[in-house]
């Protein structure tokens, strides 16, 4: 592929007309992104987005979710700050010590806000910046080769899958797509004339990009390349001052004029970090509510030896306060839990990712329509190279090396993100190599520009045909995107099966907590199917959907809402202990009392519930799990997590004949199992009984694995109708898989500090 002419060769002016056309196709493409997440329950990562930005806006408090970038946070958080809603509790344990999801699932499901409009005004405004990208697109992409190319490039942007799956989401996946592709733009408009307003601009562009994500810092191997390349390849460099104009020839003086140029931007980067972070170090407030601490806190986010390396950087920016507290400890934070994570790949676990993960699912997950027309645009690249060459007597390689310079800062991001991807550890979501796509259509919609009767000379030999199959393709590709809807997260292309999709891959590849909508159908309109259990993946609360199942073994980073747990603890004044107790008997009638205990700090009596012996068993009925809790993928290690294996087994055994009697009809037989030994020996049972709890499910999603689901609903919830054989061949038979042992395989590895 090459873009094509530079714009000054042949891209004609824009006018009013086409801003207006592609205004209209944005406004359409910002109505199908909102459109299609109207019935969507939150992804993983959305509350606490929107959650931060709230506090940022409201409290200039930065405690919440600072490792996720404050800009796309503040644009969730906007509509939230200005609507008339409860504000976050800042008078909590959960507050003070920022842990976040619990603030967060507080905030949106339990003080009486109407979460779902808090919802999807926080993604109307976030569909706002993937519509600025689109912009972004379009503007390259007719500045490099007229009108027809930028609409191209638009459409390829607003018909594609993974756009449409993320932009609207309050996450900052999109921002950083953004963020990336202005700032590349805008350091290689800085090597085409250094400028005071070039530099100033770069800087805003790069400062933003700082704090859309921590993957911002990608930034600095974009300009060292784009900086070698200038003064290698670029000739003199103009440079201005005010009224003073200069050429500089020489490569040493541009090389040093570009660093100097760099310098500057860097400069106004780091005031806009500054700025985002209202000039303040410290990330607490000093209103109601701070100060607080971080949690994880700096020593466990930075580790104990800290004798080189990243970790070194961090402690002294933060000792000489560099850069805001809030900013130094989210880029601590990415940085010490990107260096491993769980991740799924065609029935296979892998604690640090894969180099071919991306490739596979950028093969999968692009749109086949999609994939012809990039082949397309390589097709009437080499056709064009071919007609230049005859016309004017250059080599292919000199025509390579024109297009190729001319677009270079999309080039450099393609390669720069697409590696940073494939070499990390984060290989749990297509996502990650969103800001990709970008560049990757501005450059399709250049190269098939040429031969649709613009300037003279365009036209080659087979562009008649290229325009022709551009113009089906692209028909396909608006019809598949119309067949997909709403279920853009879910989306495969045919490469992968939809209904096979959770044997290759999950989390926000296939299911990111989004269908809880469908889950609440289902039941409603199988209600002879029941009893009905649900494991969730997701940050959302099940009960504020309406799903009328047993909730258990969910993957949330929130707190497991009562009645999914087998054991739980409540605290009570002595003096209203038997209200308290008959209060929550009545609201959870799946409990009854396993015994009690003075919390000698505090004076309280707190209460250990265990549920009855028929809400312990698994009973036949209906059973909808999440594609990635079916997968048993686990970013926090609470729950056995990866495949079945032996030590799994042998605990799961140990344990089985132990919860035998307490999961039995007899009474006399449970009370004997919680009442003989010591008070230490009653409460280490009491501890066992929510380890098998988890070891059971995870034995049965190894069965539920190879048995295969009766029903999909989106691709992302598996229902599985299960009969007394069916769980008596998970749970008592021989294990469906004896795999590796990935929580053994973490800690030897060193990874776990």
């Amino acid at each position: 592929m090459n873009a094509g002419p530079t714009p000054s060769d042949a891209s004609p002016r824009l006018g009013l007309r086409d801003f207006l056309v592609a205004g209209a196709v944005l406004a359409g493409f910002w109505l199908l992104i909102w459109g299609s997440l109207w019935n969507k329950s939150p992804t993983y990562d959305e509350l606490v987005h929107a959650t931060g930005g709230f506090t940022y806006w409201r409290w200039n408090d930065y405690r919440i979710n600072p490792e996720a970038g404050n800009l796309p946070q503040r644009v969730a958080g906007l509509p939230l700050a200005l609507a008339p809603v409860d504000p976050p509790r800042r008078d909590s344990e959960a507050w003070r010590l920022s842990r976040e999801w619990a603030v967060a699932d507080s905030w949106f499901y339990r003080q009486g806000n109407s979460f779902e409009s808090m919802l999807r005004g926080g993604r109307a405004a976030c569909a706002l910046i993937a519509v600025a990208l689109g912009f972004a697109v379009w503007l390259a992409a007719a500045r490099l080769s007229g009108r027809t190319g930028g609409m191209i490039a638009l459409l390829l942007y607003a018909l594609n899958p993974t756009i449409l799956a993320n932009g609207a989401l309050m996450t900052s996946d999109a921002a950083a797509a953004l963020g990336l592709l202005g700032a590349a733009l805008a350091l290689w408009a800085v090597l085409g004339q250094l400028s005071a307003a070039r530099v100033g601009l770069a800087g805003l562009a790069v400062g933003a990009l700082l704090v859309c994500k921590m993957s911002g810092a990608l930034v600095a191997p974009i300009a060292l390349v784009l900086g070698a390349a200038r003064v290698a390849c670029g000739g003199p460099l103009a440079a201005s001052a005010g009224r003073w104009r200069r050429e500089i020839r020489s490569r040493w003086v541009q090389a040093a004029a570009v660093t100097a140029g760099f310098a500057a931007v860097a400069l106004v980067a780091a005031a806009v970090v500054w700025a985002a972070y209202g000039f303040r170090y410290s990330a607490f407030s000093a209103t109601r509510g701070g100060p607080g601490q971080f949690d994880p806190s700096w020593e466990q986010v930075l580790g104990t030896s800290r004798s080189a390396g990243p970790q070194q950087v961090f402690d002294a920016a933060r000792r000489y306060h560099v850069l805001p507290e809030g900013f130094l400890y989210g880029c601590a934070y990415a940085w010490k839990f990107s260096r491993w994570r769980d991740a799924f790949w065609n029935g296979e676990h892998s604690l640090q990712g894969w180099r071919l993960f991306f490739p596979y699912t950028f093969l999968v997950k692009t749109p086949i329509a999609l994939l012809a027309l990039m082949g397309l645009a390589g097709l009437a690249t080499a056709r064009r190279w071919a007609a230049v060459r005859g016309r004017e007597g250059t080599t292919s390689m000199a025509q390579a090396g024109r297009g190729i310079y001319a677009t270079l800062p999309l080039w450099t991001l393609i390669a720069i993100a697409g590696a940073a991807a494939s070499f990390g550890h984060l290989d749990i979501g297509h996502r990650h190599i969103l800001a990709v796509y970008p560049p990757l259509f501005t450059l399709c919609g250049t190269a098939l520009a040429p031969g649709w009767g613009g300037a003279p000379g365009e036209a080659f030999p087979g562009s008649r045909w290229i325009r022709r199959s551009t113009i089906c393709l692209l028909g396909i590709l608006a019809l598949e995107t119309a067949w997909s809807f709403p279920d853009y997260i879910a989306y495969f292309n045919g490469f992968v099966r939809p209904a096979t999709a959770y044997r290759h891959l999950v989390d926000s590849s296939l299911d990111w907590g989004q269908d809880l909508p469908a889950v609440r159908q289902y039941i409603e309109a199988h209600p002879g199917q029941g009893p009905f259990s649900l494991s969730y993946f997701g940050s959302a609360s099940p009960a504020a959907y309406g799903v009328r199942a047993s909730v258990t073994n969910c993957a949330s980073p929130s707190e497991e809402p009562a009645g999914s747990l087998p054991v739980m603890t409540t605290d009570f004044e002595p003096d209203r202990l038997k209200a308290g107790m008959d209060e929550f008997l009545r609201s959870h009638p799946e409990y009854e009392k396993a015994g009690t205990a003075v919390v000698n700090t505090t004076g309280l009596v707190r209460v250990i519930w265990l549920k009855r012996a028929a809400d312990l068993r698994l009973v036949p009925g209906t059973y909808l799990v999440s594609a990635t809790v079916l997968q048993q993928m686990e970013y926090s290690l609470k729950a056995p997590w990866g495949p079945w294996n032996r030590r799994f087994e042998a605990r799961y055994q140990t344990l089985r004949s132990e919860m035998i009697p307490l999961m039995g009809d007899d009474p006399g037989a449970r009370a004997a199992a919680l009442g003989r030994g010591s008070t230490q020996d009653w409460w280490n049972l009491l501890r066992d009984v929510g380890e098998f709890d988890a070891l059971r499910f995870s034995r049965l999603a190894a069965y539920l694995r190879h048995r295969g689901p009766d029903v999909q609903l989106h691709g992302s919830i598996l229902v599985f109708r299960l009969d007394g054989s069916d769980l008596a061949r998970a749970l008592d038979g021989p294990p469906a898989e004896l795999g590796r042992d990935m929580p053994e395989e973490l800690v030897a590895s060193g990874l776990l500090q």
